[in-house]
């Protein structure tokens, strides 16, 4: 980093290895450095909101992780998925998950995707009380 100050990927693997040692808010320093370089990583922004999740931090990790669907620009359906899996996990917020997993479908229409991707939402739902909705 201190060669390289500009080598965004260098920043994102030092921020990943403190994300693996719990250290958050050094890896959150990091990633913002990184995302100031290159605005438009999704990856990024999405690692910038686990890091704000992990300490907590609803709103920060909400905002981060909205960013990196809005940077992705319906390109992949990953983060569209793992928001809707957030929002019922962290956030209990049912509907809004649904349209996000919904979109996911949407983006990504290959069969064995959405299956597995529908089974593991209904595994969600049911986990957090909401059997008839899982059906």
């Amino acid at each position: 980093i201190a060669i390289q100050p500009n080598e965004v990927d260098h920043r994102e693997q030092f921020a990943s290895m403190l994300q693996r040692n719990g250290k958050y808010s050094q890896a959150i320093i990091h990633l913002l450095e990184a995302f100031e370089i290159e605005p438009m990583n999704c990856e990024c922004a999405w690692d910038i909101g686990e890091c704000y999740d992990e300490l907590n931090d609803k709103d920060k990790a909400n905002e981060y992780f909205l960013k990196a669907i809005e940077i992705d620009n319906e390109e992949d359906a990953f983060y569209c998925y793992e928001y809707a899996q957030w929002l019922i996990e962290s956030m209990g917020m049912y509907e809004s998950a649904k349209s996000y997993f919904l979109k996911a479908i949407q983006i990504e229409p290959n069969t064995d995707i959405i299956e597995a991707w529908r089974y593991r939402y209904a595994k969600i739902l049911k986990r957090n009380g909401k059997h008839k909705d899982a059906i």
